[in-house]
């Protein structure tokens, strides 16, 4: 009998299935190509964007598909007996002076064709106490082979017993209670005569007719009754063993991806870093804070940042990490290095960014207007390094810098590094905090005396409680265009009152 005792589980393990893509957010998500999944993020990001172009999709939803696996252990104690037995020893004999009473069955075979003949055992008629059987049953008793059992129909006791055509005779002879036979040789005679014949030659004793056919066999029965006895030995123990447990459940997440407003007329040059996510103790993914960038010089225009996904090709594709655009418009507040290593300008996220572990991306960035007044600190391979560390000619671990003129075909610079370095999140675990959610601020445009005019009819990006001021001479009209500057996101005034 076993008994579990107890129960060890491993941590869940999550595994990435798959992901499928949605047409529309939320509660109006609807299944693209009858939920087909996707292999890898890649793959349904592109069919996603496909489905989403900026400034009239209706947006997608990217679902990805996990498997949840955990093992475990069961222990279990079961109450076992061993058993084990000695070889069998004599402790009593005895002499038996008659054979038990007991079933014969016998076979004739090579006598005279279609002869009746009678039984002899010991000298005494046993017709009365013999009945053909067939060969069947014959067989059946005498093949040796276990749970064969002879069927009927059978004759009754006393029954003639017939030779066949080729001489042949199965019949049984039962030896009685009543009839005792001493132990030992005792011969079995069949013959074609009804009185007691000569054992030693088959012949007829005191009988007139002749005997024509015949045979004779000698049963033995050793008259020994032997006692034995063997010895069993059992043994109880109580063994351990454990079972092995796997189980499974799936599960899944959404990612909604709004429709992406009508790009902003910006500068096309620009420049990108790329870098590899690398998560620590194997987890799926790494927290992006913030990034040091060594700005030598900049002149008039800000600049702003960006992180953007790469494809399995290595190109810099136009998905942005949600999160990673920062700007920096007054170009007072940047920091100025003279060596490269210090003072340096430190792009910090608005909220620590998700990046998945051994995945490429891009470090972007965007000087305003492609103003060309702007410098970074760089390394060039064979160019001696100012901080006095001699020749810089190493690039292993290092990430490829590209430069673009249309922020579509991107260059690669093979032999130049951007002097950066990148902040991990590290969360401390078992510690309370605190936060604080609240809701996007909005956006408000607020007019006032004019002081300039739109140009193309679209003004200057905006923030929260910015006023639009125009020149004495500037006019504004229904379905000019203003912009975010956070979100991006277009207005068109729709109507105007007052002057």
């Amino acid at each position: 009998q076993s008994v579990l005792t107890s129960t060890e589980w491993n941590a869940w393990k999550k595994y990435v299935v798959g992901y499928r893509v949605y047409k529309g957010n939320g509660s109006n998500r609807t299944a693209y190509n009858y939920g087909n999944l996707y292999r890898t993020y890649d793959e349904a990001r592109d069919v996603a964007n496909s489905l989403n172009p900026p400034g009239n999709g209706r947006g997608v939803s990217i679902e990805t598909v996990y498997n949840n696996v955990r093992t475990g252990t069961e222990h279990w104690v079961s109450d076992v007996t061993q058993t084990a037995e000695s070889g069998y020893k004599i402790i009593n004999t005895e002499s038996i002076p008659y054979i038990r009473p007991q079933v014969i069955t016998v076979a004739c075979t090579s006598m005279k064709p279609f002869t009746r003949v009678w039984t002899f055992f010991d000298n005494e008629p046993m017709a009365s106490y013999s009945r053909p059987i067939s060969n069947t049953q014959y067989t059946a008793i005498t093949d040796g082979v276990e749970n064969t059992l002879p069927t009927g129909p059978w004759s009754a006791e006393g029954s003639e017993l017939v030779t066949d055509a080729n001489g042949t005779l199965y019949f049984q002879l039962r030896l009685p209670a009543e009839k005792r036979f001493r132990c030992g040789s005792r011969a079995l005679v069949v013959a074609d005569t009804f009185v007691p014949v000569n054992e030693a030659s088959v012949t007829p004793l005191g009988a007139s007719d002749d005997l024509s056919t015949g045979g004779r066999a000698f049963f033995y029965a050793s008259g020994t009754a032997v006692t034995k006895q063997r010895t069993i030995y059992s043994s109880r123990h109580v063994d351990y063993y454990d079972k092995e447990l796997e189980e499974t459940y799936s599960d899944s997440g959404f990612q909604d991806i709004a429709a992406p407003p009508p790009p902003p007329p910006r500068g096309k040059h620009c420049s990108a870093y790329s870098f590899l996510a690398q998560a620590p103790n194997g987890e799926e993914g790494m927290f992006l804070t913030s990034i040091d960038v060594f700005i030598s010089r900049i002149k008039d225009k800000g600049i702003w940042f960006e992180i953007r996904e790469m494809s399995a090709g290595g190109t810099i594709t136009r998905n942005q990490v949600p999160f990673s655009e920062i700007w920096y418009d007054d170009v007072t507040q940047i920091p100025i290095s003279t060596d490269g290593k210090t003072n340096a300008l430190n792009v910090k996220f608005k909220a620590p960014i998700f990046l998945y572990h051994n995945t490429m991306y891009a470090f972007i960035i965007h000087p305003i207007d492609s103003n060309p007044d702007t410098y970074f600190w760089t390394a060039k391979l064979g160019q001696a390094d100012i901080n006095g560390k001699g020749q810089y000619n190493n690039r292993r671990n290092t990430g490829t810098f590209f430069q673009t003129n249309n922020n579509i075909n991107w260059d690669i610079i093979a032999d130049v590094d951007l002097t950066c370095k990148f902040y991990r999140a590290n969360f401390v675990v078992n510690t309370e905090g605190e936060a604080i959610l609240g809701n996007k601020p909005v956006e408000n445009l607020l007019l006032s005396s004019r002081s300039k005019n739109l140009v193309d009819r679209q003004g200057d990006v905006f923030t929260t409680g910015s006023k639009l001021v125009l020149s004495s001479n500037g006019t504004i009209q229904v379905t000019d265009i203003l912009k975010g500057v956070s979100s991006l996101a277009n207005s068109s005034v729709s109507a105007i009152n007052g002057s």
